[in-house]
């Protein structure tokens, strides 16, 4: 099953990307396909936040273990702690007792826009408090920016 990322122009649905272009592409003429359409969040501030995260991850040491090693950095695991340490999180319960912090899913289809533009602000707030440390807000959206246009 491929994603695609379609934009409407006049009263046609035409690729918003290269890879989406790409996917339509291989498709024979006048072939039929069934699709489940959502609108998407703004696209800049989604890569925004993900350039931010990727800035601090990049900059993030963790704390040396007791043997004097240092753990693995995981991604996955430390978005998902940023936007914990932001307040957006659930209470949830584990099969052992303990109460868990969750944090609740950025998926397209599962928050509002206006609450993602909320995430963004607040992780970056815990960006510049516990990492970039040096850096003013202005400073890192400017960084960030950077990042953006120069590309992958």
């Amino acid at each position: 099953m491929s994603q695609l990322f379609l934009m409407k122009h006049g009263e046609v649905l035409v690729p918003g990307t290269q890879e989406s272009k790409q996917i339509v592409e291989r498709w024979r003429q006048r072939e039929a396909v069934i699709a489940t359409v959502r609108r998407a969040r703004n696209p800049i501030l989604h890569r925004r936040f993900f350039a931010m995260l990727q800035l601090a991850f990049d900059a993030w040491e963790p704390p040396l273990l007791e043997d004097g090693t240092r753990p693995a950095k995981n991604f996955k695991r430390f978005r998902r702690e940023m936007i914990v340490l932001a307040g957006h999180y659930e209470l949830v319960a584990s099969m052992r007792g303990d109460v868990i912090r969750e944090p609740k899913s950025i998926a397209y289809d599962e928050m509002a826009e206006d609450e993602f533009a909320q995430v963004c602000l607040d992780v970056a707030g815990v960006v510049l408090e516990r990492i970039l440390t040096n850096y003013t807000h202005a400073e890192l959206e400017r960084v960030v920016l950077r990042v953006l246009e120069s590309g992958p």
